[in-house]
């Protein structure tokens, strides 16, 4: 990972092939960087040792990732322009808690579960897994969330928001009580499943919903 910094990379798409739980740890000498604009990291998990300092970055992708509550916090403190943060079948943490104020899009597409999650739980009980993004102004939503349940939290700031393919057929009080949530947002756009598991309640909420 040298040439990275040695050539003052801005994009860098770090497509790595493997399963979760072989999943690489993205060099030390990676963390400080202050040349990258743009990163996409899949099968690549973040293990800051001294925190992270990414000034120049603006977008974040992870895919199939581990994360942990400290990780998402070295994010938001490290990378003081990020704009658009984006997590994709990525684990390993109750909830998403984007305390940056620069972060504006905000992107969460499905949990990947993971056996060991609910080894001592009940096979039919549900955990929730929170969203707390109070300076976000658009979010979406989709993929499949195995056993979560999603709570939003805190997301005074919200315009936009998107609802996509989500088991809602089979929980439709969360698809309920996430509209209640998004009930002050401009403009809501709602997937073809997630209309397929609403009933009235649509009808209840003032925002603009785009089919």
């Amino acid at each position: 990972m040298t040439f990275v910094t040695i050539k003052s990379v801005e994009v860098l798409d770090l497509n790595l092939m493997g399963g979760f739980d072989e999943g690489y740890s993205l060099p030390q000498l990676m963390y400080s960087n202050v040349c990258l604009r743009k990163l996409k990291l899949s099968n690549c998990n973040l293990v800051p040792k001294e925190g992270i300092n990414w000034p120049a970055l603006r977008v974040l992708s992870m895919w199939y990732a581990k994360l942990s509550l400290e990780v998402v916090d070295s994010i938001c403190s490290g990378c003081t322009g990020l704009e658009s943060l984006k997590f994709h079948t990525c684990f390993g943490v109750p909830g998403f808690h984007i305390n940056s104020k620069s972060v504006k899009k905000l992107v969460i597409g499905g949990y990947w579960h993971q056996e060991d999650e609910d080894s001592d739980d009940d096979d039919d009980q549900y955990k929730e897994l929170t969203i707390w993004a109070r300076n976000v102004t658009s979010l979406e939503i989709n993929g499949c969330f195995h056993k979560k349940i999603l709570v939003l939290q805190n997301v005074p700031a919200l315009v936009d928001a998107k609802l996509y393919y989500l088991e809602f057929r089979t929980n439709q009080k969360m698809l309920s009580d996430l509209l209640a949530s998004l009930g002050h947002v401009e403009k809501l756009s709602i997937g073809q499943q997630c209309l397929e598991g609403l009933s009235e309640t649509v009808c209840a909420t003032s925002s603009k919903v785009v089919l």
